[in-house]
């Protein structure tokens, strides 16, 4: 049998679950959408977790006694440790570390539609659709490898550039993390797709976009949280 978690009580006695959320839910987390953005120049308020105590690291973690290098190039470098686990365990650990950090751009032009890009991805054999994405070395700022992604892949240059996510993207393996940028006052320029790209571009409601996601058509997981976010 399922147990259920009371809800906290105040002095007044049981308060509904609505007043315990709406008392929960930081302000701050709240977020503009593309059609009533953040003003102008400024950032897109993020989570700081400053907030939440209760988020701070909990016991001993991970430790590494030894590691090897079973792979290395230009892109990635597979590490395998002789790990001790918090538990105290023993553990063999495989770690696949990224020479770039993951960038994803969700442009909105003025009347409210975005641009997605159609590709196919080597490794799980399948046809994707992304927002424009793609890898900025670790000493780029992530803003400018934004700006270059946009221009390469979806022929755009943006006014406005607005961080609204970091990520860690599947940090039980990799130490791969992501940055993802709002990009507003679109202007067209020449598309300069990689030597190994060929590339579909499709400029569609954003609304539509987020039904994609929404219902799996679109998998991508940078993607899917950007157009949550937004």
């Amino acid at each position: 049998m399922k147990t259920r978690t009371p809800l906290p009580e105040g002095e007044g006695g049981t308060r509904s679950r609505s007043e315990w959320e709406a008392e929960r839910i930081d302000p701050r987390l709240s977020v503009p959408s593309p059609s009533h953005p953040a003003a102008p120049g400024g950032p897109l308020p993020l989570p700081t977790g400053e907030v939440c105590d209760w988020t701070a690291p909990i016991g001993e973690g991970w430790r590494s006694r030894a590691s090897r290098t079973a792979h290395s190039n230009r892109w990635i470098t597979l590490e395998l440790h002789d790990a001790v686990a918090p538990t105290g365990h023993p553990a063999e650990y495989g770690v696949v570390r990224f020479q770039n950090r993951a960038i994803a751009v969700l442009p909105i032009h003025d009347d409210g539609s975005t641009v997605l890009v159609g590709q196919h991805r080597f490794p799980l054999g399948n046809y994707s659709w992304e927002i424009p994405e793609g890898g900025g070395p670790k000493h780029e700022p992530p803003l400018e490898a934004a700006r270059r992604e946009l221009r390469e892949e979806a022929g755009l240059v943006a006014a406005d550039w607005r961080l609204v996510l970091e990520a860690e993207l599947s940090n039980s393996v990799t130490d791969e993390v992501a940055f993802g940028y709002l990009a507003l006052g679109l202007a067209a320029t020449d598309v300069e797709p990689d030597e190994t790209e060929v590339l579909t571009l499709r400029r569609v409601p954003f609304a539509e976009a987020l039904q994609l996601a929404l219902t799996g058509v679109i998998r991508d997981v940078l993607t899917v949280a950007m157009l949550l976010r937004a």
